[in-house]
């Protein structure tokens, strides 16, 4: 059975220099404890980048200790040379029946697939990269596939 899931988006989180041995810092009473999905990102401009997406059962919790994640914060600080590190972060809303866990592993799931779809390159899964591919189709008969004339794929 299909499930109808929905995701609230909050306000950007600024990410800003720590202290006590954190790379990054954010103002932790603005972070609920509730269960959702994080992602770490850059904003240049008018783009945001995600750099890595994660799910939570308690948003606060979670990302606290992300940030202590060497590897990652470390990762998000040479990943982007210009820009401002944003924490973006949306809780989940279950319905009748839903279990949390399920929900959470589906939405993170498809914004990371979602996000190599786009091209963009990932810190996840123990703090390596997800790298996408990309694939063009071409040819006189390309009319007749069903797949687009590009797709970015990733590695497995």
């Amino acid at each position: 059975m299909a499930l109808n899931i929905e995701v609230e988006w909050h306000r950007p989180l600024d990410l800003y220099p720590g202290g006590d041995g954190l790379i990054y810092e954010l103002d932790w009473d603005l972070l609920p404890p509730s269960p959702g999905i994080y992602v770490f990102s850059r904003h240049w401009g008018d783009k945001t980048t995600p750099f890595y997406v994660g799910r939570a059962d308690n948003l606060q919790k979670r990302v606290r200790q992300q940030t202590n994640n060497l590897r990652l914060m470390k990762g998000l600080e040479d990943h982007f040379r210009r820009g401002s590190r944003r924490l973006l972060y949306a809780t989940v809303i279950t319905k009748r029946g839903q279990q949390i866990k399920k929900v959470l592993d589906i939405v993170e799931r498809a914004y990371i697939e979602h996000s190599l779809s786009l091209g963009f390159d990932l810190l996840n899964k123990a703090g390596t990269k997800i790298r996408h591919h990309e694939i063009s189709s071409c040819g006189r008969k390309r009319n007749h596939s069903p797949f687009p004339r590009l797709m970015n794929v990733r590695s497995r």
